[in-house]
């Protein structure tokens, strides 16, 4: 978004009165816009505290890292209501803070968002204490912790399980699990590369290793050994099963492409029409089973693998997009940064 404030030339009018007219009225829009520019909280947001997008109608961006540089994982407007989880870091011109939209975590600039019934503070600074890209070369910055592991369903041998990192640390994470793990791999969905780290492999094979892992990150594991030939099939769903939960919103995937994220509901069906994309395709790896279970929207059921109940609020899940509705914006209506 252009930040420079732009005023319009008027028409010349031959009568005096009319420029005079125009002049004032132009001078009191430009003082109303200047008055109402939002700015960041009057201080640091605490986690769970709540935030307000308010950047000039324009939208923010919700990234995957606090950086210009990061993924763009949603596009959200004004007035949009934000979780902080208490986390901010200064990079590339910005004080970056980490908050939840609709159940998906990322990085906004904090500039633009107004802390929730809080007063609006010009000179207030919300990452005078975060970590600051500029400032680490001159003097040393704590080290933010990385998080608990998360302990993953245990697969069969020679099988593959799925969840929350629930850290940042790859060793730890492969510590922290109650089976022997082969190999650790994550999805971008930008780029649709899984990107892996080999357990035990040479130091040049996990050179690039998991450079967006964090706590909410989706990861797959696989443990090493062979798979089992029968492993039977997946638990049938429960009868008449009432929903429950709310649908989570999963970033973006180009057209055709997947995306990987926790569901937040039981019901497939209301999941897939939770999504501001067209989702062809619902999958859940059954770990037990070893078996890939889908829902198709608008198949008929006999065509259906994953029901009501089967679904658990805390699955994670592969969505397929068809068509991606893309907004249409001008110029003036960039989400920013």
């Amino acid at each position: 978004m252009d930040l420079a404030v732009g005023v319009h030339p008027h028409r010349r009018h031959t009568l005096s009165r009319y420029l005079v007219a125009l002049a004032l009225a132009a001078a009191f829009l430009l003082s109303a816009s200047t008055t109402a520019t939002p700015a960041h909280a009057d201080e640091r947001l605490d986690a769970g505290e709540q935030a307000v997008v308010s950047a000039d109608g324009d939208g923010l961006n919700l990234r995957s890292l606090p950086s210009l540089a990061g993924a763009i994982l949603a596009e959200v407007p004004d007035g949009t209501v934000v979780t902080a989880l208490g986390v901010q870091q200064r990079a590339d011109g910005h004080c970056w803070e980490r908050v939840t939209h609709d159940g998906q975590p990322g990085w906004m600039a904090a500039e633009y968002l107004v802390r929730l019934g809080g007063a609006i503070d010009e000179d207030a600074d919300p990452c005078a204490e975060a970590a600051s890209t500029e400032d680490q070369e001159d003097e040393e910055v704590p080290t933010p912790s990385p998080g608990d592991p998360g302990v993953l369903p245990v697969p069969p041998p020679g099988g593959w399980t799925v969840g929350l990192a629930g850290t940042s640390d790859i060793e730890a994470l492969v510590e922290a699990q109650t089976f022997d793990v082969a190999s650790v791999w994550m999805l971008d969905v930008a780029t649709q590369d899984y990107d892996s780290y080999i357990v035990g492999a040479p130091a040049f094979v996990n050179e690039d290793g998991l450079p967006n892992l964090g706590p909410d990150s989706v990861v797959l594991m696989r443990r090493t050994g062979d798979k089992p030939g029968d492993l039977g099939e997946p638990a049938a769903a429960p009868a008449d099963e009432a929903p429950r939960g709310v649908a989570n919103v999963l970033p973006t995937p180009p057209a055709d492409k997947f995306t990987i994220g926790v569901s937040g509901t039981n019901d497939p069906a209301v999941l897939a029409a939770s999504q501001p994309f067209e989702v062809k395709l619902v999958a859940m790896l059954d770990v037990p089973s070893q078996t890939w279970l889908t829902y198709i929207p608008d198949a008929p059921d006999f065509a259906q693998r994953l029901a009501r109940g089967q679904l658990r609020e805390d699955s994670i899940v592969w969505l397929r997009a068809g068509a991606v509705f893309m907004i249409r914006r001008t110029a003036s209506s960039t989400p920013t940064p």
